[in-house]
Order: structure tokens, then C-alpha cells, then sequence
């Protein structure tokens, strides 16, 4: 007759669940076991790998304060009401009882025991029919819902271990639709959720949790967002991070972000600064490329475009021409007409500037490059000794063309970027060579075979195109301003025509025009006009022609402050 002394405990289950439960630290041998409602024992466990009756557990378990003649069980079970039985073997009475209960639900899908360790494992598994479990609030990744079939693992834990760290993820192509990682731990509050890993791990989900100290019941689930099912694979490992991550102050990263992840760039915790994309492992600015060079609007005519910018992380482009083989940045604009273009940095102070001009990425050599602009505060403005700024001035026709800002040497820093355009120009397209000097000036002048443009000073433009010459010069930040003036008379041979204009004038715009001075000659059909030139940094431009298609040559006299 069986005389050992047994005690019974009833509990209620709302939902399917893992139930859990030992007698670890009891000072008696004891057996656990399960029964139905009716007193019935419970014979199978419900999922694989549990136990719904145990006799002897703590060897497997064995430390300090455990006895080999501990008992565990974990079983499922559905909702309803049951009895756990603990039994005492060889006794009559029962010693000091130290009893663990616990449980935890799970998912529709069938439940599977594992065991986490340092060495890693996966499992792979279909998830299908309707969902048992909800992600704590949250946890998703967008507006959907949890209500998607699930399916949950569980494992246990003995009383001597130390607090862990356990990850568990979906991320790779064996997982191709969007999951839902959870994991919690009975002796845990919190739930532990992740629903869009991201990065290379897209729709995939991993999670970074710590198991909680001592004997206990844990499970992580994998479910779907939205109602998304189907196949995955499920790789977990307990003390360290999956093949393929890094603990980052105890959250598992996917190595390959370290590649594009701005907080944690070329590793862990190393975060990109404003402004600044991680690419390749390193903080770059995104225009790092020619061919990511960002585009700029250019204002209207008569106006400045001004962008800011950093060298601060770039790299050296190849596989494109540039000034210099330093760091470098891109940007690229578009012309719909032939105008005449200035690119500058006035007003980098940081570094020594280079500016570069290319017409694709896979150019080989520069349509134009500057490296000192000649400007500075105290220096005139055809004077060279500011070498941080530099400009450019060209003729281009239209398309797009890339702007290439380096520095001359390894100093970096940000910088000023500033375009003016011209309309009208009807000068060969590169570079423009015919300039004016300061001071009293003098030009031996001869529009003989020069390129042609309607002209007219007011009204409508004649209808034969004159020949002309295009005089252009620019002027520095620190420019006072000043009379300007020019004048074919005497020294002209032809009925001339000329015409000053600025950069800071609207399309084809311009400040003084004249056709005949009447004061000049008797037939008055020599030619003289007189402007202001604004202060401040610009582009200028005299062009002297003929009157309805005239031609020959002219002495140009005049002054330009």
C-alpha cells in the first residue's frame, strides 16, 4: 500500500500555456505530477520535450541547494482547470516543501522545448492557422496588427544560474515574410519585442533580451505582423550574439549595419554626425561620389545660389577627374541655354578650397578648376593672397555638369558654395580670356568674324545679328563698388554698339546700352555707356557690336574701378 504523503494544489488556465514547476531546495524526495479535473493523471506532456510527471530532476540541475531527489515538470496544457500533486516518496509525511510554479502562454502552434547555449542553434518551423498570442503594446513596426498564427519555444533554467544574455532571430532568406520576435521570461515583467530589425535584416526581427537569475520558465515566439505567415528559420544563442551580430552594450546588431547604420557606424556606438551619411563603414557626407553629387536649384538669373557644405568625412573619389587627390564632395546643376557661370567659396574660412568642373562622372579630365580666387578682406580685389576661397568663371552650353569641391591639402572643413549665371552670352563656350583691367584702360578692339547675337539697346532687336566681343571680369566680396565707362569714341570705325551688364541683373537685363553718341561724331554712330558697378562679388560684362550686323574694328577707352 502506498503510504507516502502527497499534496494537492489546484489551478485555472484561461489559455493554452506552458505550465512550469520544481522542488528545488525541498528537503524531502519528492514526484511531481499532473491531473485533470476529474483526478484523472495527465500521461503526455503536450509538447516536445516536457515531462508531465518526475521523480528525481536535480542532478541535471546540481549545485549548491539542490538535491539529485528534486523534482520539475513542464507541460501544455489548454484552459481549464487542474491539480498539480506533490508527492513524497518512502514518507508518510512530507519535510520542508520548497515548491516553484509558473507559467507562461504560448502560441496556436505546437510548443517545442530547446535549449539555449554558447554554442548556438536554429530551428526552422511554419507558422499557419489563427494566432493565440498579442506583441506587448508597442512593439510593432507600423499600423498593422499581431492577429497572425505563432508558434513558441521554451526552455528552463536551474537555480544556480547567473543572470545571461539570450538572442533569438529570424533575419536571413530562409525567413521571406515580415516576422515578429518575442521573448519573456515568468520571473520578468517585461516583454522583450522586436518587429522590424531592419537594415540587412529588413522585415526581420531579432531580439536582445537578459534571462532573469535562477530556476524559472522562459519562451520566445515567433509571430507575424499584419496576419503574415509561412516559413522561418530561428537562430538563438544564450551568453552571446548569433553568428553574424555583436553585443553592443547588451543589444545584439547585425554586423553588416555597421556597413550603413549612422548610429553605429564601422561598429558599435560610433553615431554619424548631422549632415553626414555611414557608408562603407565610415561617416560620409552623402555626396561623397560624383555619382551621389546633390543636385542644386539654381535661382534665377540675376540672383546668387548659396549652398553649405562639409568635407568633413569624405574621401577621395577615383574613377573621376578632380583637382586634387584629397577629399572631396559633389553637386551638380543644369543649364537649359548657354549662360555664363561663376562657382565660388567666398566665404570658407575653415580650409583651402579647390572647386573643379566636370560634364559626367566618367569624365577624365576637368572642364575647369580653380584654386585661389585672389580674393581676401584686405587685399584688392585683382590682388591674390586669400587661398581658402576660389572660383571659377566659364561659358557653358546647356546640360548638366558636376561641381567638384576639394580641399588642397588634408584640412577639412565646411564651406560656403555660391553660383551666379548670365544669360546672352554669345562667347565660345570654355573659358573666357578677353577681360578688362582696372584703372584707366585701353582696348584695340575687332568683331570681324566674331560670334553673332541680336542686338538692341531698347525696343526690338534688329533683325541681322551683329558680330561681337565679350570683355567679362569679376569682382571680390570686399569690393567697394564704383563708375564704370566705356566708349568707342573717337576710335571707332563702324556704326558700333555697346552694352554693360551685371550678375546681379534679371535674365537678359542689362545696366547701360548705348548705339550712338550723338555727341561723339557728326553721324553719331560711334558709341558710350557709363554704370555703377555693384559692391560685393560678381560677374561683369562688356560686350561691344555693330548695329544691325556692322562689323570692323574700334579702340574700347573707358575706366573700370
Amino acid at each position: 500500500m502506498d503510504t507516502a504523503g502527497d499534496v494537492f494544489y489546484r489551478f485555472t488556465l484561461g489559455d493554452t500555456e506552458v505550465v512550469y514547476a520544481d522542488t528545488f531546495g525541498s528537503a524531502t524526495d519528492t514526484v511531481l505530477f499532473l491531473q485533470d479535473a476529474t483526478g484523472a493523471d495527465i500521461t503526455a506532456a503536450g509538447t516536445t520535450g516536457g515531462a508531465s510527471c518526475n521523480d528525481d530532476y536535480g542532478g541535471a540541475c546540481a549545485g549548491p541547494g539542490v538535491s539529485a531527489t528534486d523534482s520539475r515538470i513542464t507541460a501544455e496544457l489548454t484552459a481549464g482547470t487542474y491539480y498539480l500533486v506533490v508527492k513524497s516518496c518512502f514518507a508518510a509525511t512530507m519535510d520542508t516543501l520548497a515548491l516553484r510554479f509558473q507559467h507562461l502562454a504560448v502560441g496556436n502552434g505546437a510548443s517545442v522545448g530547446i535549449t539555449p547555449s554558447s554554442a548556438g542553434a536554429t530551428v526552422t518551423g511554419t507558422t499557419s492557422g489563427t494566432g493565440n498570442l498579442t506583441p506587448p503594446a508597442g512593439c510593432l513596426n507600423g499600423s498593422g496588427t499581431a492577429s497572425a498564427p505563432d508558434n513558441t519555444y521554451w526552455w528552463t533554467s536551474c537555480p544556480n544560474d547567473a543572470p545571461t544574455l539570450f538572442q533569438a532571430t529570424t533575419c536571413g532568406s530562409a525567413t521571406p515574410y515580415d516576422t515578429i520576435v518575442y521573448q519573456q521570461s515568468a520571473d520578468r515583467t517585461a516583454v522583450v519585442c522586436n518587429d522590424d530589425q531592419g537594415f540587412a535584416c529588413g522585415l526581420n526581427s531579432s531580439v536582445t533580451s537578459q534571462i532573469p537569475a535562477g530556476a524559472g520558465l522562459h519562451t520566445v515566439t515567433v509571430d507575424g505582423y499584419n496576419g503574415a505567415s509561412g516559413s522561418y528559420s530561428l537562430s538563438y544563442r544564450e551568453g552571446s550574439c548569433v553568428t553574424g551580430f555583436s553585443n553592443c552594450t547588451g543589444t545584439c546588431l547585425q554586423t553588416s549595419r555597421f556597413q550603413t547604420d549612422n548610429n553605429n557606424c564601422g561598429g558599435c556606438g560610433t553615431a554619424c554626425a548631422a549632415g553626414v551619411t555611414c557608408t562603407a563603414g565610415s561617416c560620409r557626407p552623402p555626396n561623397d561620389d560624383c555619382t551621389g553629387a546633390t543636385p542644386i536649384a539654381l535661382g534665377a538669373p540675376g540672383t546668387v545660389t548659396t549652398v553649405t557644405g562639409s568635407l568633413v568625412g569624405a574621401t577621395h573619389s577615383t574613377g573621376t577627374a578632380t583637382p586634387r587627390a584629397t577629399p572631396d564632395v559633389w553637386y551638380s546643376f543644369t543649364l537649359g541655354d548657354q549662360e555664363l557661370v561663376s562657382v565660388d567659396t567666398f566665404g570658407t574660412t575653415a580650409f583651402d578650397t579647390v572647386v573643379g568642373l566636370d560634364t559626367s562622372c566618367s569624365a577624365t579630365t576637368l572642364a575647369a578648376s580653380n584654386d585661389d580666387s585672389g580674393c581676401g578682406t584686405s587685399c584688392g580685389p585683382d590682388v591674390g593672397c586669400d587661398f581658402h576661397s576660389s572660383q571659377l568663371v566659364q561659358v557653358l552650353g546647356p546640360g548638366t555638369y558636376d561641381i567638384v569641391v576639394n580641399t588642397y591639402n588634408t584640412a577639412v572643413g565646411s564651406f560656403t558654395l555660391r553660383i551666379q549665371r548670365m544669360q546672352g552670352i554669345s562667347a565660345a563656350v570654355g573659358s573666357v580670356t578677353a577681360t578688362i583691367p582696372q584703372g584707366a584702360y585701353s582696348l584695340a578692339t575687332d568683331t570681324t568674324g566674331a560670334p553673332t547675337r541680336l542686338q538692341a539697346c531698347s525696343g526690338a532687336p534688329t533683325s541681322t545679328p551683329s558680330p561681337e566681343r565679350t570683355y567679362v571680369w569679376t569682382t571680390c566680396p570686399a569690393f567697394a563698388g564704383g563708375p564704370f565707362s566705356a566708349t568707342t569714341c573717337p576710335g571707332g570705325t563702324y556704326d558700333t554698339l555697346l552694352q554693360y551688364r551685371n550678375s546681379y541683373n534679371t535674365g537678359m537685363a542689362y545696366n547701360a546700352c548705348d548705339d550712338d553718341d550723338s555727341t561723339c561724331t557728326s553721324d553719331g554712330l560711334l558709341s558710350t555707356v557709363s554704370a555703377t558697378e555693384p559692391a560685393g562679388a560678381g560677374m561683369h560684362v562688356l560686350t561691344v557690336s555693330g548695329w544691325s550686323g556692322a562689323y570692323g574694328t574700334a579702340t574700347v577707352t573707358g575706366n573700370r574701378p
